[in-house]
This record gives C-alpha cells, sequence and structure tokens, in this order.
C-alpha cells in the first residue's frame, strides 16, 4: 500500500513537471504595411561645356582680328565655339563656358580664375597676371615699346642711305619715351656715330616728340621739321599714326615704320611693321588647356612683317632675325634711359 502511494505521488510529481515546461502561446505580432519608396528626381544634368569666349577690344582692329581667327580655327577641333565680347563681367561665365581668352585691359582676372575653377583662363598682355592652376599668362610684363623701337631704328639703319633716320613719337607717354629712347639705341647698334656723308649735318638718329595729332595745324610744324631735316625713314609709334599725317610725310618721299599694318595707300612709302605675335603662345597654351594641363607663363614672338623684300632681302632678314633673338633673350639692353 504504501509502495502503491509512493508511485502515485511520483507519478503527479512528472505530470506536474511536463505541465510545467509546455510552452505558453503566442500572440501573432501584426504585420506593418510596407512603405512605398519616395522617388529621388535626377539632378539636372549641367550643358555641356562647349563656349569659348574672346574677351576685349584695346588690340588694334587687325590683330584682334588674327586672334579672333586663330581661336575659331583652333575651336573646331576641339568642338567649341567663340564668341567675341567687349568686356568681360561673372555674370557671363555660365557652366557652358569652357575657355576665356583675355585681350589687353582685362580686369580682375586672378578674382575670376579664383571663383570659376573649371573655366580656363588664357590672358594676352595684361601686366601683373600670375599663373595658376586654370589661368595661362601670356607676356604679362607688358607690351614692350622698348623692344619695337629697338628693333624700328636697327630696320631704319640698315635700309636708309647715310642713316638718316628719326621717330616721331607721342610728347608726355612713358610707353612712347621709352620706344623713342630705344629707336635711337637700335639705330646706333648698327651705324655707329652714324655720321651723314653730305650736309645736311643733322645730328641721326633723331628723336621728335610731338603733341597729339588731332588737326593738321597741330602736326604740320612737325612734320616739315622731320622733311627739312632730310630724315629720309621715319618710326612712327602708335599715338600718333595719324593718316593725313603719314600721307603728308610720304608725300614727301618719307619712308614709314610702324607697329601696325599700314593701309594701302601707304604700302608703296611702308618698309615694315614690327610688332607682338601672340599666336604661337596662345596655340601652345590652348593644347595644354584642352589637355588639362595647369597653367603657367608663355611669351609672345616679336615678328617683322609687311616688309618691302626691294630693301630688306635674306641677309638683312638674317640680321634681323638674329638680333630680335638676342634683344628678346636679354641679351641687348634696349634703353639708356631707366
Amino acid at each position: 500500500m504504501e509502495c502503491m502511494l509512493r508511485k502515485m505521488i511520483l507519478l503527479a510529481s512528472l505530470l506536474f513537471l511536463v505541465a510545467g515546461c509546455t510552452p505558453a502561446a503566442v500572440e501573432p505580432t501584426p504585420e506593418l504595411p510596407t512603405a512605398i519608396p519616395t522617388a529621388i528626381p535626377s539632378p539636372t544634368p549641367l550643358p555641356p561645356a562647349t563656349r569659348v569666349l574672346l574677351a576685349g577690344a584695346s588690340l588694334p582692329a587687325s590683330e584682334a582680328d588674327s586672334l579672333y581667327s586663330l581661336s575659331q580655327s583652333l575651336a573646331a577641333s576641339s568642338s567649341l565655339n567663340v564668341e567675341r565680347v567687349d568686356t568681360l563681367t561673372p555674370e557671363m561665365l555660365t557652366p557652358d563656358v569652357r575657355m576665356v581668352i583675355t585681350l589687353p585691359g582685362a580686369a580682375g582676372l586672378a578674382d575670376l580664375a579664383a571663383r570659376f575653377p573649371a573655366i580656363t583662363f588664357i590672358s594676352i598682355s595684361n601686366p601683373g597676371i600670375q599663373p595658376s592652376g586654370n589661368l595661362f599668362a601670356i607676356s604679362s610684363e607688358g607690351t614692350h615699346p622698348e623692344w619695337i623701337g629697338f628693333m624700328a631704328g636697327y630696320i631704319a639703319a640698315i635700309t636708309t642711305y647715310e642713316w638718316r633716320v628719326g621717330v616721331l613719337a607721342l610728347a608726355g607717354t612713358n610707353d612712347d619715351a621709352l620706344a623713342a629712347d630705344a629707336f635711337r639705341n637700335g639705330a646706333i647698334f648698327f651705324c655707329g656715330l652714324c655720321n651723314p656723308y653730305h650736309p645736311p649735318w643733322t645730328d641721326y638718329p633723331a628723336a621728335v616728340a610731338m603733341n597729339p595729332p588731332t588737326s593738321q595745324a597741330d602736326w604740320q610744324p612737325w612734320a616739315d621739321n622731320i622733311i627739312t631735316s632730310k630724315i629720309k625713314t621715319v618710326y612712327v609709334t602708335p599715338g600718333v599714326s595719324n593718316s593725313e599725317l603719314l600721307t603728308y610725310l610720304t608725300g614727301s618721299g618719307t619712308r614709314l615704320i610702324g607697329s601696325q599694318t599700314p593701309a594701302d595707300a601707304l604700302r608703296p612709302a611702308w618698309i615694315a611693321t614690327i610688332h607682338l605675335d601672340y599666336t604661337e603662345a596662345l596655340t601652345t597654351a590652348w593644347s595644354e588647356a584642352v589637355a588639362s594641363m595647369p597653367g603657367r607663363s608663355l611669351s609672345a614672338s616679336l615678328i617683322v612683317t609687311d616688309v618691302d623684300t626691294n630693301l630688306i632681302g635674306d641677309g638683312k632678314m638674317r640680321l634681323i632675325h638674329e638680333t630680335i633673338a638676342a634683344l628678346t633673350a636679354g641679351h641687348i639692353a634696349p634703353n639708356t634711359i631707366p
């Protein structure tokens, strides 16, 4: 009987343990509504950078036109379009502008280049401009009136009998003072004392500084002084390139050298044009910009065009090129004035 009781107690204990291990019923987790993703709008694509701006109107028209034609030719190979503007403003620098070429007289280029790093800037003859990652500086040290004046004096001396040469410059301007001083040095570089063999015994090379030629009454006394002094070749600086004055001089048999391409009426008396040429430097800067190379300084070339080949043959051209190379390399000091 006692044994039976123990078995019943043991069985009850086992049933109790089994009942305690049965898992409790789990309430089902309610399903949350599936969130519908919000569509993210695609960013508006920027227009392709296909425009090039050629800014500035301070160069002589013939030089500016030449640079514009060169830019168009370079742009054609890069699927770009060139537009000319007189003045550059920040509002013009929209995302479709790939490159900006600035002629002399542009302002604020360094700031614009810093504000618009995606645009390449090519500065042509703007003093004080230093190159940066997206800024090329071509002849930023200036326009070199002393180089042009020196070579004008040298060419005048090698083409004129008895070295009867002179320069007609504008009074009161630093560029013309440098050009006139360099002209005298360029002539003396070739002819030394430059003493004529026959009268009149005028001191050559001569330098004439005149006021701005606004009327014939202003310029005729200066022109008559050149004629009576028997000056046969005259370098005329840009500031005094008055067409009536030049026609008056050539009517007396005076021959001319200048820094701008002459009018057709003056060509029979024209010996040569001496000027800075930016085409090679611009071509180099353009190709490097298209290749995403960093900006740097480049130099313009001094060239002689519109040459009278009856006066300047191959031998004299060789001398001219050798002298230009020495001058622009710094081996010749063109000025005696500071």
